[in-house]
C-alpha cells in the first residue's frame, strides 16, 4: 500500500490536515503543545488504497533533546528505507516567511530523491490578497509548486485528495 508522509515543523498542522483529509475530527490527535506526535502514526484511508503517516515534527518541541534526537533517527530510517513511501508532504505555515528548517528539510528530501509536495497550512488565516503573495514566496524559495490548505475551511482539500489518490 503506498504511503504518504506528513512532515513539517512542530505545530504546523500535520494532524489537523490528516483529520481534514480523512473527514474525521479525531482520527489523529491534535494539540496546542508542540511535540505531541512522538511516533510514526499510520492511517489507512480510501478503503485501504492509501496510508497516511503522521510524523513527529521537527524544530521546537517540548521534549528532551535525547528524545528529539531519537525522533530524527526514526524519521531518517523511515524516509530512506521505506519502499512503500510514495510522497512526502512538506507542510509549512502559510502565514510565515520560508523557514530555514523547512528549506533544509526540502533539500534533504531532494538529495535522497524522495518525491515532495509543498503544502502551506493555516490558509484560512490569510486574506485573499495575501494568498497569491504567499504562494509565490514559497514557490520561489523552495523552487517547487505549493498548495494552500486550510484544515478549518477545507480550502485545497479536493486538490490535495486528487494528488494523493494519483499516488495510490
Amino acid at each position: 500500500m503506498p504511503e504518504i508522509a506528513l512532515l513539517g515543523r512542530s505545530n504546523v498542522g500535520k494532524s489537523s490536515l490528516l483529520n481534514s483529509l480523512a473527514g474525521a475530527q479525531q482520527l489523529a490527535r491534535t494539540s496546542g503543545t508542540p511535540g505531541r506526535t512522538r511516533l510514526l502514526n499510520l492511517f489507512s484511508v480510501q478503503e485501504g488504497r492509501l496510508r497516511l503517516v503522521d510524523c513527529p515534527g521537527y524544530g521546537y518541541a517540548r521534549a528532551a533533546r535525547s528524545l528529539r534526537t531519537e525522533w530524527a533517527g526514526l524519521m531518517e530510517q523511515y524516509l530512506t528505507h521505506r519502499s512503500q513511501l510514495a510522497l512526502a508532504l512538506l507542510l509549512v505555515d502559510g502565514r510565515l516567511e520560508p523557514q530555514a528548517l523547512d528549506l533544509d528539510a526540502a533539500a534533504w528530501l531532494r538529495a535522497r530523491q524522495i518525491p515532495l509536495q509543498l503544502v502551506a497550512t493555516k490558509w484560512d488565516k490569510l486574506s485573499g490578497n495575501q494568498r497569491p503573495l504567499a504562494l509565490r514566496r514559497f514557490a520561489d524559495a523552495f523552487a517547487a509548486p505549493v498548495l494552500g490548505y486550510s484544515s478549518v475551511s477545507h480550502a485545497g482539500r479536493d486538490e490535495l485528495r486528487s494528488l494523493l489518490l494519483s499516488r495510490a
